[in-house]
């Protein structure tokens, strides 16, 4: 996505939680895949935040959260909305 005021590009990559363990998070910020100021969005469930802490990742409270009833349009334009 494209900020309009700024200009500056930001991208976002979706996997499986399933696909990608902490390691893969870790070697992909030390090869600069990931920047060391950018936000990597973890869907943690029960004991996964507690882990997930104790590994020095920082939880922070979404920016926004989608009920799956809401139609396409209503998704894409709270999200535009975001930027």
């Amino acid at each position: 996505a494209k900020d309009l005021g700024t200009g500056k590009e930001q991208h976002i990559t979706i996997t499986a939680g399933s696909n990608m363990s902490d390691a893969d998070i870790e070697k992909a910020v030390k090869e600069g895949a990931v920047g060391k100021d950018e936000y990597v969005m973890l869907n943690c469930t029960g004991g996964g935040t507690l882990a997930a802490m104790a590994k020095g990742y920082h939880m922070r409270e979404p920016d926004l959260i989608l009920s799956p009833d809401l139609d396409a349009d209503e998704i894409i334009a709270k999200v535009e909305a975001l930027f």
